[in-house]
């Protein structure tokens, strides 16, 4: 690997570093910890209303959304912790309760496979144009400088060495615009 090659490397490999440190930083919550209605309201909108069609138990205000919201807030103040209390939901009303389910078993497949095809595409991609980079040309042989010497020096028959061949004057069509085709 050439040192250019080597610098290029080093800098894509400190960009991608820098990348990853600012989504680690910047995933990181700040602030101080939520009260007890904003850890609710994120538990409920992670919940599907059972009798309302696509909404959140937090959007819904149905008699059983506000129930399940009332439960949640009741099981958070009695010490459960939000896995708990999501798999409680699961365990009365099903997996479908859930806007997103557990990522496991046959279902990971659905998340796992397109993670982990992206970048085997996108390093597939790098090989394939890495590898139609046109190789680097040699320097023109002895052979080569010399036929391009002799070419200089006995010009083909009619031309001079350097200028392009233009047609003559007399060569050219010529029209000339009369009166009666005004």
């Amino acid at each position: 690997m050439t040192s250019r090659n080597a610098m290029r490397a080093l800098g894509w490999a400190a960009l991608l570093l820098v990348g990853a440190a600012a989504l680690v930083v910047g995933s990181q919550r700040h602030g101080p910890p939520p009260s007890l209605t904003e850890q609710a309201n994120a538990i409920a909108v992670g919940v599907r209303c059972p009798v309302c069609g696509g909404q959140s138990v937090a959007d819904s205000n149905t008699y059983v959304a506000e129930a399940i919201k009332t439960d949640i807030t009741r099981r958070l103040r009695s010490g459960e912790t939000p896995a708990q209390i999501r798999a409680y939901l699961v365990s009365r009303y099903g997996r479908r309760i859930l806007e997103s389910p557990p990522v496991g078993g046959a279902d990971g497949l659905v998340w796992w496979v397109p993670a982990a095809a992206f970048p085997a595409a996108a390093v597939g991609l790098l090989v394939v144009l890495h590898r139609s980079r046109p190789a680097p040309t040699s320097p023109p042989s002895a052979e080569d400088r010399a036929l391009v010497d002799t070419a200089l020096r006995n010009p083909a028959p009619g031309l001079q060495p350097g200028v392009a061949e233009t047609p003559h004057l007399d060569e050219l069509p010529l029209e000339v615009e009369t009166e009666s085709k005004r």
